[in-house]
């Protein structure tokens, strides 16, 4: 009797969840859409007990050594669109605005599409999930668009987010005027994490621009950007003191004669 009860509850609330939203003159296919929507970031975020601040970041890690069955995350960047907004040699400061989109894969966020409508993402923001702390390494300061942890982001039907970081940067960077006005820099931008040994998460990297996607300032032209260093299976750990990986994306800046 008592499992007849709690199906019956289960049964009703279903129902009673459910809303109609051809009501408001929108289409059949919006309304159980949004449905179905409501009932995939219940079963995400209140039936899974669902905990943005449990990281999951794999720690279990075998102590002789062997291959862990569990592969460590991998968090993905994109470098795709740079603005320099200044270069100067004087403080040793490169200002740019910037691009990163960031993907890793969450297993607590993966569902089956065929039975929340064939639903294949979602769109949510940021605030109510966990995300990796992988940032701008070296910078004096760093601004975000959406600080208050409000971005948008895109979790797909196998746990895959997808996460647009705009940021207004200030990088430190080593700039070398022996041959003014007709020098060339070669500027790294790190991208790090300090919370996650090379064992936990490895990082890859790449680039998505094209001539519109990056832009000098009328001073300097940007010839290229491209990943210098990152961690991966194909390339060295880049470690900081056993407790940090880091990666590099490398642009060439040549500076336009007569500025």
């Amino acid at each position: 009797m008592e499992m007849i009860l709690i199906f019956l509850s289960l049964i009703i609330q279903q129902v009673f969840t459910q809303y109609d939203y051809t009501q408001n003159g929108d289409p059949a296919e919006f309304s159980n859409y949004m449905n179905s929507a409501n009932d995939l970031y219940n079963e995400l975020f209140t039936k899974r007990i669902y905990h943005k601040n449990l990281s999951p970041v794999y720690g279990k890690i075998p102590a002789n050594g062997t291959r862990s069955p569990v592969k460590a995350m991998n968090v993905d960047l994109v470098l795709y669109y740079f603005r320099l907004l200044t270069l100067d040699a004087e403080s040793q400061i490169l200002s740019a605005s910037v691009e990163i989109i960031m993907s890793w894969r969450d297993p607590r966020l993966a569902w089956n599409n065929t039975i929340f409508g064939e639903i294949d993402r979602i769109f949510l923001t940021s605030d109510i999930i966990w995300t990796p702390d992988n940032q701008i390494g070296n910078s004096k300061s760093m601004t975000s668009v959406h600080p208050d942890g409000l971005a948008p982001l895109t979790v797909y039907s196998n746990g895959t987010v997808v996460y647009p970081l705009i940021w207004y940067a200030e990088v430190g960077c080593n700039i070398n005027v022996n041959r003014f006005p007709f020098d060339q820099q070669q500027l790294y931008l790190s991208i790090l994490s300090f919370a996650y040994k090379t064992d936990l998460m490895t990082m890859t990297g790449k680039t998505k621009l094209d001539k519109n996607r990056l832009m000098g300032n009328g001073e300097w032209n940007i010839v290229d950007i491209d990943t210098a260093s990152f961690v991966n299976d194909d390339a060295d750990v880049v470690s900081v003191d056993d407790s940090a990986i880091m990666g590099f994306f490398l642009g060439t800046f040549i500076r336009l004669t007569g500025k």
